[in-house]
This record gives C-alpha cells, structure tokens and sequence, in this order.
C-alpha cells in the first residue's frame, strides 16, 4: 500500500514525466499509483491537464504547487481562484500574470500585501483603464513599477508615469514597448543616465530619439550590452573596435547581427573571437572557416551551430573529442542520418545528447530508452519521438516493481499474518 511518504523516482520514470508527450491518461495513472515523490516530479511539467490537476491537489493540497503550474494556461477557473489566495506570494505572483484572469482575482491581487503579487498584477496586460487609474490616486510603488512594463498602458498614465520622481519607474517606462513617441522624446532629455540608456534597450522607441541618445556619449560599454538596435552596435563596433571591453558585451547582447559577429570572430582578441563564436550565431563562411581548427573546444561551438551546415557536420561524426561529438548531437539541426551514427557512439555523452535530440529517428529513441546507462534511458524517456507504447511499456514495469516492492515490505512486516 501506498502511504504517501517521499518516494525516490527512478530515473527511467522521472525522465518519462519530464516528457511533454505524455498522454494525460497515462500520466494520471502514474499519479495514482505513486507516492509523494512522483507527485512532486509530476508536478514539474509545464503544463498538467485539469483532471491531473485534481488528483495531484487531492494529494499534496491546494497549496502545494509549482508556480510555473501556477501560471500555466491549462488551469480551470475554480483552480486559478484557489492559487490566488495561495500563503506563497510566489505563486499567488505567477497567477497575477496570467494573460487571462478574472478581473475580480486581479484586483484582489493588485492589492496584496507582497509588493512583487501588487508588482505581477499591476503588469498584466488585462488591467482595467479604471484599475490603473485608481492606482496611480493610491501611488503605491510597487504597484505603480508593474504598470511601468505594462504592454496596455494608455497614453495618460505614462504621462502621469513620465512624470514620478523615481528612476526606476521612469527606466522602466522607457524600455516599455507601448510607450509613446512624445514621451520616448521627453524621456531623451531625462536628467537620469540610466533613463536614457533604458530608451537604447526599447526596439520602438523612434530613430531620431535612439540617435539623440547614443550621441550624448553614454559610456561606450553599456550601450554596447543594452542597445536592441543592430544599426546602433554596428557604429558603435566600428568606432570602438580595438576595445574589447566593449566588444565583448556586445557579442553577448542578442541584438547584435550575424554579420557584427562574423567579424568578431576573426577579432585579434582571443576572448572576442570566443564570444562570437560561443553565440551560435556566426554565419556559415565563419564556420567554415574555423572547423579544421586545432582547437576542440572551437570544433565544439561549430558542431553544435544550428547554421553549420550538413557537409560540415559529417566532418565531426569521428572527431577525436568526445564533446566535439556530443554537441553535434545536440545540434537540433543535424541530420538524422549523422544522429544514427552517433546513438551507437561508445561515449556516454554522446548518446545522451542523441537521446534528448528531438530529431532523433523513433527506432534509435527506442533502442536508448533501453541503454544500458540508467542516464542515457532516462533522456530517451524524455524525448517527446518515443512512441507512447514504449511509454505503457516504462509506466508497467515501474508498477510491476513498485508492487512487488510493496510485497516484500509486507512479508517482512512482523504483523503479517502466517
């Protein structure tokens, strides 16, 4: 019998409830039969059906629940109403930003005694005209940061916003998508350096504002991490390209384009050269260019490209580096005749990424499912390609050996009658 206590999961299973695939029926009988530690490994998934939902409730309580589950999009009306009064303002927090709620359970939470709920609620999108105006009449901080990034701001409360004393609420404003262009052009002349930087990080604030602002001179560095605006980084990559103390932030902001990149990656600067190249997001003549490298980690980023191209991976499938082999594997982009190969590779690694490769053939999902490496089968159990007979197949033989389990305990129960 089952008592509910925590339970370890076998990898095999644990891998099987991280699989997006997994029909709803067979996951409620897992439920079922498990203890407290499938329930919690079940709980994990990004999105549970409503009948699941119930079950897991029934066992752990209305409160025990993850708040990526809180603000999933699967969740009965009558299930969002109980996680909105949750004691975790985390999930009451992810329930405040719903894209849909009910309006009365979103003014209940923009009310909240936690300023990051009253911050969540005062952000979602489906905020009453009237909400945000009885706000900005209370002038809660925190309520007033969360309309800040509000996506549905109407023009006359980013005015009243444009206007706060803090810059925080006004930095916000100005990364915010929604935010108008007469006030994009207020917020340029805005005493506050951080102001001005956010408008570089807004990919609708107007051409004539973004060039007023990286004109003023803002340090070179932080425009380099913060600007969303490709036109932007190229100048600035040309003016600054012998510093690589802003060359590398900018390698690293993924607004810069392909093809800032791909110079970048023939940088005389190792450490820019790596940041490219660790981006994934050099061109095909870059990665051409550095496959025959000497270097293994610098194989590794070409091999796991998802712009290399297939004649480029073949050159990878005996490469002498194990991990080479590996990122190939993960690359979602390699072909599935290369992953054939590589799921029988003697390295462990290796196989496991072919395991989780969504592109892996179902034939070669089903042989890794039963790897003689317990790792390597949980990863193929992850694979939304294995077949839901092989996931029947997983869900028996783990109750098969749960019950037998639980017989042996009671044989060995000294109140076991004989």
């Amino acid at each position: 019998m089952n008592h509910g206590g925590f339970q370890a999961v076998d990898p095999l299973l644990q891998g099987l409830l991280a699989n997006r695939a997994l029909p709803p029926s067979l996951l409620r009988v897992v439920i079922t039969r498990g203890g407290r530690g499938v329930w919690t490994a079940a709980l994990r998934r990004n999105t549970l059906d409503s009948l699941s939902q119930r079950l897991l409730r029934d066992r752990l309580g209305a409160e025990t629940v993850d708040p990526v589950s809180a603000a999933s999009g699967m969740l009965p009306g009558w299930r969002v109403a109980v996680l909105a009064r949750s004691p975790r303002p985390e999930v009451r927090a992810a329930v405040a930003r719903r894209p849909e709620i009910d309006s009365d359970v979103l003014r209940m939470l923009c009310e909240d005694t936690d300023d990051e709920v009253r911050r969540a609620g005062a952000g979602n999108t489906a905020l009453s005209f009237g909400m945000l105006d009885r706000a900005l009449v209370v002038g809660d901080t925190a309520v007033l940061l969360g309309m800040s990034v509000n996506g549905a701001l109407p023009e006359t409360v980013a005015e009243r916003l444009a206007e706060s004393s803090s810059v925080e609420i006004r930095a916000r404003l100005a990364r915010n998508a929604a935010l108008p262009a007469v006030l994009a052009r207020r917020l340029a002349g805005d005493t506050s350096r951080e102001v001005r930087l956010a408008l570089l990080a807004n990919a609708s604030a107007p051409s004539d504002v973004i060039d007023r602002v990286y004109e003023e001179g803002l340090p070179a560095a932080d425009i380099a991490a913060t600007a969303v605006h490709p036109q932007v980084l190229d100048h600035l990559a040309d003016a600054r390209w012998s510093d690589a103390a802003v060359l590398l932030p900018m390698a690293r902001n993924a607004a810069c384009d392909t093809g800032t990149l791909d110079r970048m990656a023939f940088h005389n600067d190792l450490e820019v050269r790596r940041a490219a190249l660790s981006t994934l997001r050099v061109g095909a003549a870059t990665l051409q260019a550095y496959a025959a490298s000497s270097d293994p980690w610098v194989r590794s980023q070409v091999a796991r490209s998802p712009h290399c191209p297939p004649h480029l991976l073949e050159r990878f499938r005996d490469d002498s580096a194990g991990h080479v082999r590996a990122a190939m594997a993960r690359n979602h982009h390699c072909p599935p005749s290369l992953l054939a190969a590589l799921c029988r590779d003697d390295n462990r690694n290796v196989r496991y990424r072919c395991a989780r490769n969504p592109g892996t053939a179902v034939q070669y999902v089903v042989a890794l499912v039963h790897d003689s490496d317990p790792l390597v089968a949980a990863a193929a159990a992850t694979n939304p390609a294995l077949p839901v007979r092989e996931m029947h197949l997983i869900v028996s033989a783990w109750k098969s050996r749960t019950e037998s389990a639980s017989r042996s305990v009671d044989s060995a129960s000294p109140n076991t009658k004989t």
